[in-house]
Formats: structure tokens, C-alpha cells, sequence
């Protein structure tokens, strides 16, 4: 850092490289690096240097306002950006917010309200901003906008035709695979990326250029006097009359109720509607998808206080993909690593990396999940049992004498996927969500919850079907109902189910006491304890008070379907929410063959899809909402994308990037061909990430 502050041109290196990922397809994240060397932002913003009429500054501000707009699905860099912003906006020697006084920031200020729902980073520049008056009337007016609460916009809705210069080149990407969103491969995949055979400029996206973006910015942004909007230039104080956005957006409740929480609960904001009243007015119309975004902020506040150090805290996972997985875990907690971090660094960064493997990122972290959760419901672990053929588990009554530990590894993981927001391939049974929603206090069970637990359901109906008297029954029960598959040495004991039951027999006159005795005992009393251990880990993560409002807003089966996320696979829903890129469209006859042969796996073998999605997405189980809410880069939306594999021959088997949900396919000739190699990247691919380039020979 202190030679890079002695460099005589560092002020031109700097913009060297804000002009080679702005103009000319660069990477980004050497820019956002060097912005965030201890001195450069200070260097930057006391620049004088100017360039079309702005300074150093005020165009790397204006830069990253556009990077933000094209570079979507990618998490990482808007955080990188989002903190680069945080330094410029601290470092201004002016102090005059010369910064929002640009045009641009007011649509950065709209790509900030996006990143909240998901972005730790932009929580805090947001609330860092808000200081400034002119800031906290954007954010009032945008989240009225987002609320459709606003009035008519300053300026038509559409915005004035753009005449691009002819003497300007296209911008163009060609490297990278999604249109009209530019998207990047995560850190393991850029080797294989940078030997590809460039795509052909007629396949690349076509995109606006940097000085197209600051004209139409500029026009959709001019009043009626002539003068330009910026943040800066908003009124004061927004009254009921002004309280709009100058020009249109897409309604969207979890972006505003993001918003309007960085604005005092109490303070009026519409026709005596309180903003804690709209806040939760929003929360009522968010799909269950959205509402992550709140159960996201709340934990967020659970564990940090505002005005917290910019340096967010991390948690980091080493661990194997296979053998003893349960004592990996054991042992993170034991030593507050991983798993076992502190809530405060579980609910910071979270990094995952498999031994003897180099890759790290976003889909890594989401196999992790899967690995775990697949450890969790083996019968060796004694921690949960199935009744219904393994589609949802409960904890298990018969668990080993030091079990606290692994149901408290248990709780903290099921914390940590909600917060994360990753789905797992452990599907709770509604019965015991009910159980955690009820923080393991017993109530009096209906017919329509017995049927949620399959064996006692089974035996509570042959007890009302025939004579018990002959049946030589008493008032206990097994200690574990299972399979002989899950079988464990006592589970065949037997426990009084009340005292001395072992002496008192079952007849037809005290049977239906004998039925709720036996409810009692299986859904509560055998693993009331266990319940109790995994609230205790669960809560370390997601504490008792954020816990009591979620389950305000969400229902015990909606809990298990954010955990887990849906049961099954819809290839309608998947082919609905595809884009293509690389040359590849809807109508291609490469992507017809694809969409021709899962159509035959979902006839003939739909396990195949299962793999295939988890070769591509590093998970297997889609989120709830369906494939229009998979995730890319930390934690943000991006489609399953198909893309043409130039750097591919036809005998090579699709290369996945699976951080951005992207499968990149050779021009396969046959229907027949795509299955044959679909199928075989399904079966050898859904695991790992450093295998790259294979050939089926």
C-alpha cells in the first residue's frame, strides 16, 4: 500500500483501470481492489484531473452507478463496489456530497435499495447516507415508489430518444455468457474462461456504452427548467404532495420495506400512515420468497449494532466431502470455528473450501449445505428418523446419552441455511415445525396432525378399527417406532405411558385414552428433549425474539418449505425461467435437443434432473418461488442459464459455472447425443468443482 501511494502516476493508473472495465470489458475487481488500498480513495477525491467535465472521482462514482446497472446475478462485485463507494464518499476533502450531486446517484441509489435485501455492504452505506437530508427524502420518495404509493413522476415515463455516437465502437463482452446482464465466473473458473476461444462479436451482448448510459441518465433525469436531478438536488423534506420518484419503477414490496426500515418507525409518511404501519402492510403482500429479505435484516440486527466497524466479521469451513462428517462438526464447535463460530462471525462472511480442492464461492457453500445435511439424516447419526420413506424427518426419540452436542449442530445449521438462504435436502416434518413454532410446549392434537406422522397414524387407525380387548394390550409403548433399516439396540423397550402402565390393559372402554396417551408420548414426551437441544442451537443463530416475530409471519409449513425448498422438480417452471446466451436462443436447435431430452429423463428417470440441477447450481433442491428464485453470487437472483460453448468441442461433455446457475453446451447433432452427455455429466458432475474440460472418449 505505501509504494502504491508513492507512485508518481497513481492517479493515471487508477484510471487506467476504471477506463479498462468500463470501456473495454476489464475486470472490475482490479479497480475495486485498488480503491480499497488504506490511502488510494483519498488520493482519488483529491484529484483535479478531469475528463469530460468531471473529475477522477466523480468518474469512477459515475462508473461503478453503471457497473451496478449491467453487472447483475453478481453478488461479490456489487459488495466490492458498494464498499469502494463507502471510501470515495468518506474521503471527499470537500465535504460539499459533490458525489450526490452527480446525476447518476439517483440510479444508484435504486441499485442500492436492490442490493439491501440481500447485501450487508449496501445496509450500511444506506445507513451511513441516511445522515444526509437529501438522502433520507430518496429513500423516502423511492420506497413510495416501490410501495406504489407514488403520484404521477416529475417526467413522462418515457424517457427522450437516444442518438448514439457514430463515431463510438460498441461495447461489447464477449467472454462473458448472459445477455442482457453481464455476469462473471467465480475465482475458480477464470482459468478455464481465459483459455476460451472468444465468442464471435455477432453472439457477444450488445449492451449501452458508458457515455450512452450518462446521456440517457441525464435526460431521463432533466426538469422542466432545464435543470438535472440528482440526490443532491432532491427538496429537503418531502411532503405528501412531493413524495415521488422522478420516473418510474417497478413496484416492489421487499425493496421498499427495506427502505423504510432505515427510517424511524414512528415518523408519519402518508395520510397519517405510520412507516411502521406500511412496513407491515409490505410484509402481508411479500411472497414467502420475499420475506427472507426481512428474516435476513432481522437477524442482521440481532447481531450487529449500528455503526459497526466496516470490517465484517468472517466464519471459514475446511472440511471433507466424505467420512465422518458429524465429527468434523463436533470438532468446529469445539473449537469456535465454522459451524461452532460465534453467531456474531456465523451471520458475517461465510467461507467454505473442501480439502485437496482449490475452488471457493457461492456454490461451493451451497454443495456444503448438502454434504452436511445428507450426514445429518444417516441412521448412524441417530439424530432423525423418517416415517414416510425418507420425504420428511423428525428428531429421533432413541438418541446416544451425549447427543446435546450434534441436535445443538442440528439447530445452528437449520439457523444458518435460513440466514444464508440456502434450501437442504433435510425436509422437516410439519408436525415437528409445529412443535418449534409452539418452542416445545405440548398441545391437543387433531386428527389432521396425527396424519402428519405416518406410523402413529397407521397404528391409531387399526386400534379404531378393531376389538382391543383380546389384543392383550397395556398403557406403554415402544421407546422408538422404525424400520429395521434405522434400527437401534432399545428401541424395542418399552415405556410406561403412564405411571405403572405396564399394569393397566387396554379395553374398548378406556381406548380413546390409550390413543391420546400414545399421541402424547410420540409427538411430544419422546423427544421433548431433543427438541429443547435443538431450539437451543437454533436460537443461537436466529435469537428467541427475531424467532417469536417469524412465526408471526410465516406458518410451520412454510418454515419447512424455506428449508427445504420444493419437493420436486417442475420442468415447466425450469424451462419458463431460462435465459440463453452465447448465441443460443429460445428457438435454437441445440436448445430445443436440450429441452427435447429432460422431457425424455422426466418420463424415464427423473433422478437425472435432480443431478443435472445440481450439476449446475450446487444444489439439488430447488428454492421456494421456483427457478425464477435461484440464486448466483452470495445470496443475489440469477436464472439458470444456457449457454453456447464455443471453447467446447462436440465430443466434450457441457462445463457448468456453477455460481451463476450456467451450463455451458457444445452444438450437440442429435437428440440422442445430448442425452448420452447429459446423463453422463449428471452422474459424474454433481459433485466438485476442479474438474473441468472433460471429454467423453
Amino acid at each position: 500500500a505505501q509504494c502504491l501511494l508513492k507512485m508518481e502516476q497513481l492517479e493515471e493508473f487508477v484510471e487506467l483501470l476504471m477506463v479498462g472495465c468500463r470501456d473495454f470489458h476489464g475486470n472490475p475487481f482490479a479497480l475495486t481492489c485498488m480503491l480499497q488500498v488504506p490511502g488510494v480513495a483519498e488520493v482519488v477525491m483529491r484529484s483535479s484531473h478531469r475528463k469530460g467535465g468531471l473529475r477522477l472521482g466523480e468518474q469512477i462514482f459515475s462508473t461503478f452507478a453503471y457497473l451496478m446497472v449491467w453487472i447483475e446475478g453478481d453478488g461479490f462485485f456489487c459488495d466490492q463496489a458498494v464498499r469502494c463507494l463507502a471510501k470515495l464518499l468518506k474521503a471527499d476533502p470537500e465535504g460539499d456530497d459533490r458525489l450526490l450531486q452527480l446525476p447518476c446517484s439517483v440510479t444508484l441509489i435504486e441499485r442500492l435499495a436492490l442490493q439491501a435485501c440481500f447485501s450487508v455492504p449496501a445496509i450500511r452505506l444506506l445507513e451511513v447516507l441516511r445522515s444526509k437530508q437529501s438522502v433520507l427524502t430518496a429513500i423516502r420518495c423511492l420506497a413510495a415508489a416501490l410501495a406504489q404509493e407514488q403520484h404521477s413522476p416529475h417526467v413522462p415515463e418515457e424517457a427522450p430518444a437516444i442518438t448514439p455516437d457514430p463515431e463510438a465502437p460498441a461495447v461489447v463482452f464477449p467472454h462473458l455468457p448472459t445477455l442482457p446482464s453481464l455476469r462473471l465466473v467465480e475465482s475458480a473458473e477464470v482459468e478455464e474462461e481465459a483459455t476460451a476461444t472468444p465468442r464471435p462479436a455477432e453472439h457477444a451482448p450488445q449492451i449501452m456504452s458508458w457515455p450512452q448510459f450518462m446521456t440517457k441518465v441525464e435526460q431521463t433525469l432533466t426538469q422542466e427548467d432545464g435543470t438535472v436531478l440528482s440526490i443532491a438536488a432532491l427538496p429537503s423534506a418531502a411532503t405528501e404532495d412531493d413524495l415521488s420518484w422522478p420516473h418510474s419503477v417497478e413496484p416492489d414490496s421487499a425493496q421498499a420495506w427495506s427502505l423504510l426500515e432505515l427510517i424511524p418507525e414512528e415518523e408519519e409518511f402518508r395520510g397519517g400512515q405510520t412507516v411502521r404501519e406500511l412496513r407491515q402492510q409490505l410484509l402481508t403482500k411479500m411472497t414467502l420468497a420475499e420475506k427472507r429479505v426481512w428474516l435476513s435484516r432481522a437477524i442482521y440486527r440481532a447481531h450487529r449494532a449500528e455503526g459497526a466497524d466496516d470490517d465484517e466479521p468472517i466464519a471459514f469451513v475446511e472440511c471433507k466431502r466424505e467420512g465422518d462428517i458429524l465429527g468434523e462438526l463436533r470438532k468446529q464447535l469445539s473449537e469456535s470455528t465454522g459451524l461452532g463460530s460465534t453467531p456474531s462471525d456465523l451471520t458475517g462472511l461465510f467461507e467454505v473450501r473442501f480439502a485437496n480442492e482449490t475452488s471457493t464461492g457461492s456454490a461451493v457453500e451451497r454443495e456444503w449445505f448438502q454434504v452436511v445435511a445428507s450426514a445429518l439424516v444417516k441412521p448412524e447419526s441417530r439424530l432423525v428418523l423418517s416415517s414416510d420413506g425418507g420425504r420428511t424427518f423428525r428428531p429421533r426419540c432413541l438418541v446416544h446419552p451425549d447427543s446435546a452436542i450434534d441436535l445443538q449442530i442440528l439447530g445452528r445449521f437449520l439457523a444458518l441455511a435460513l440466514w444464508r438462504k440456502h434450501c437442504v435436502d433435510l425436509p422437516l416434518n410439519l408436525s415437528f415445525c409445529k412443535l418449534l413454532f409452539a418452542e416445545n410446549k405440548r398441545w391437543e392434537v387433531t386428527e389432521e396432525e396425527i396424519a402428519l406422522v405416518p406410523d402413529l397414524a397407521n397404528k391409531v387407525r387399526l386400534l379404531r378399527a378393531c376389538n382391543v380387548d383380546d389384543l392383550d394390550l397395556d398403557f406403554t409403548d415402544c421407546t422408538e417406532d422404525c424400520t429395521a433399516e434405522d434400527f437401534t439396540p432399545g428401541a424395542d423397550e418399552r415405556v410406561d405411558l403412564v405411571e405403572g402402565g405396564a399394569d393397566i390393559p387396554v379395553t374398548e372402554g378406556n381406548k380413546e385414552e390409550y390413543i391420546a396417551k400414545l399421541c402424547e408420548w410420540r409427538m411430544f414426551k419422546s423427544i421433548e428433549w431433543q427438541t429443547e437441544q435443538i431450539l437451543s442451537g437454533f436460537q443461537e443463530i436466529i435469537p428467541p425474539q427475531v424467532f417469536k416475530e417469524l412465526r408471526a409471519l410465516i406458518s410451520p409449513g412454510e418454515l419447512r418449505d424455506l428449508l427445504a425448498g420444493l419437493p420436486a422438480i417442475d420442468l415447466d417452471d425450469w424451462c419458463a425461467h431460462t435465459e440463453y446466451a452465447g448465441g443460443y436462443t429460445k428457438e435454437s436447435e441445440v436448445v430445443l435437443r436440450f429441452w427435447e431430452a429432460m422431457r425424455v429423463f422426466e418420463a424415464e428417470d427423473e433422478a437425472v434432473l435432480t443431478k443435472l440441477f445440481a450439476f449446475v447450481t450446487g444444489t439439488s433442491r430447488v428454492p421456494v418461488g421456483g427457478f425464477a428464485n435461484l440464486q448466483g453470487f452470495n445470496g443475489g437472483h440469477h436464472k439458470f442459464t444456457i449457454a453456447k460453448a464455443v471453447h467446447l468441442t462436440p465430443a466434450s461433455l457441457p462445463a457448468a459455472h456453477a455460481c451463476i446457475c450456467t451450463i455451458d453446451i457444445p452444438e450437440y447433432d442429435s437428440v440422442s447425443v445430448m442425452i448420452e452427455k447429459l446423463r453422463i455429466a449428471a452422474e459424474f458432475g454433481a459433485r466438485g468443482f476442479d474438474e473441468a474440460g472433460a471429454v467423453d472418449q
